[in-house]
């Protein structure tokens, strides 16, 4: 009987051998050239991205000349800060004492309004797709509002963590001009960064126009706040009839948004273009044994977006928008011509 079982039961020809995982049928090769195949041969007809903060990061360069003893705090409150100075996010200091937070992000709000940073190629890649009739959604995690400036259609672009270009009331989820929000921003909330010699020396509350309370606020969301309703159900809509998900820029720890990989159906490709390979807990394979998943990781995220976009001949597209980039992307144009 051991002879029988050495030779493999039913294999008279020789000891059974594992068969490698087959590859997914969507795609030749599981690289930037086989996606980019797929996308061209008309059967990848729906696109989902989710991006993240590897997308677009220019702004958070701010941070460096925070001066975070200017803040209007209270000692108990400033202790807390000390300890975690991710506290200045939370829902409940901002019901308590709004200022921090307003004086925190008053650079970016004003910035925002007034466009100081540009959407990434990796944005305008979500615009071309839309353009060529292949995008489902982007879920977008990133708070500034960069996406919006391609012009992609409103309803393909859900902030997952809201937007720093709309505001509303926290208490009674008012909503509020964006204008006149900036407007009171600029002179009622103190500059922590040493950037605006016209602002106002100390800082005074926004009341809400509907409530009255100091709650107006850009429509971000806070730790401890409710995500933005629609999530959930555009996410079941979109993902179990994807035939492409991209996760860019996203280190996939945030949910309920990692969730997301999980969701599309098992034969979908899943494109990942980051410069470091995450989502392993959450079933991203990056071994030998992967089937449908691609790292076009490494490098930046423009870098791989790029080249997918060479891939994909959209070299004109690139050009007519060139102007309107950072300037991070028309370098990395500039240095590969």
């Amino acid at each position: 009987s051991s002879r029988l079982f050495s030779q493999g039961f039913g294999h008279p020809a020789g000891p059974m051998r594992m068969s490698r995982p087959l590859r997914s049928l969507a795609l030749d090769s599981l690289d930037l050239a086989g996606v980019a195949k797929y996308m061209r041969s008309g059967t990848c007809r729906s696109v989902v991205l989710l991006t993240g903060a590897g997308v677009s990061n220019e702004w958070r360069d701010l941070y460096t000349s925070l001066r975070p003893e200017l803040i209007t705090a209270t000692a108990e409150q400033f202790a807390v800060l000390s300890k975690n100075s991710s506290a200045i996010m939370n829902q409940d200091l901002f019901l308590a004492n709004p200022l921090p937070y307003l004086e925190l992000r008053r650079p970016f709000i004003l910035g925002t309004q007034k466009q100081q940073w540009k959407a990434s190629l990796s944005h305008w890649f979500a615009k071309f797709l839309e353009e060529e009739g292949m995008l489902a959604r982007v879920f977008a995690q990133n708070v500034d509002a960069l996406g919006e400036q391609t012009g992609i259609s409103p309803a393909l672009l859900f902030n997952v963590h809201g937007s720093m270009g709309e505001a509303a009331c926290a208490a009674c989820g008012a909503e509020v001009d964006f204008a006149s929000f900036c407007t009171d921003i600029r002179t009622k909330i103190k500059d922590v960064y040493g950037l605006d010699p016209d602002a106002p020396a100390e800082s005074s509350p926004i009341h809400c126009a509907q409530c009255g309370s100091p709650a107006v606020k850009p429509r971000t969301v806070l730790f401890g706040g409710s995500m933005p309703v629609g999530f959930s159900t555009l996410a079941k809509h979109d993902l179990p009839k994807a035939d492409l998900l991209v996760l860019a820029g996203t280190s996939l720890v945030a949910a309920p948004a990692n969730k997301m990989v999980q969701m599309v159906p098992a034969s979908c490709p899943r494109l990942v273009v980051s410069p470091h390979k995450v989502g392993t807990d959450k079933g991203i394979d990056y071994g030998p044994s992967a089937t449908r998943d691609v790292f076009a990781g490494g490098r930046a995220c423009d870098q791989s977006i790029f080249e997918l976009m060479q891939l994909l001949g959209w070299e004109a597209r690139i050009e007519a928008i060139r102007s309107r980039l950072p300037l991070t992307s028309q370098r990395l144009l500039t240095s590969s011509e």
